[in-house]
């Protein structure tokens, strides 16, 4: 595969076994922009459009990282971040807005409390997701591990 730089690069998700990313975006035009990206890059993507079923997702399928929108129906995307950081671990959420009055500064700010690993604004700059992705995704735990973390586990 070929950064945009011309340089060869290893997918993301090249590697025994593949990651997963919950992308939870109200947003079905976003959802699909973040799955072709990401699943280009060799990770699993699963979806969610409110923060309930977020929730719901994350017990289910237990993801590696996480992207999330702030602004979410049925619960808001600081409250999904808040239970997501208990069930994956800090520092494995990235947060999204479009929110006309929030910058990606302003969400971190908002977020740091959570561990949040990234902030970015949307129009989406690509490059910088993937390279948050794969700042968090080098040690990402084991799938078949059980950490205790989880209310899946329990």
């Amino acid at each position: 595969m070929r950064a945009t730089d011309g340089s060869r690069r290893t997918p993301i998700g090249d590697n025994a076994v593949k990651q997963t990313v919950l992308v939870i975006d109200d947003a079905l035009m976003i959802r699909e922009m973040l799955r072709k990206v990401l699943e280009s890059e060799g990770l699993d993507v699963i979806e969610a459009s409110d923060g309930e079923e977020a929730l719901r997702v994350a017990d289910e399928h237990r993801p590696d990282i996480c992207i999330v929108d702030v602004f979410l129906p049925k619960r808001g995307g600081l409250s999904v971040m808040s239970e997501l950081a208990k069930r994956i671990g800090a520092g494995r959420i990235i947060a999204i807005t479009g929110g006309e009055n929030f910058d990606a500064q302003t969400v971190l700010e908002l977020a740091q409390p959570l561990e949040v690993a990234d902030a970015l604004a949307k129009p989406i700059d690509i490059n910088k997701l993937l390279n948050s992705v794969r700042r968090i995704l080098p040690d990402a735990r084991p799938r078949s591990g059980n950490n205790g973390d989880s209310p899946a586990n329990a």
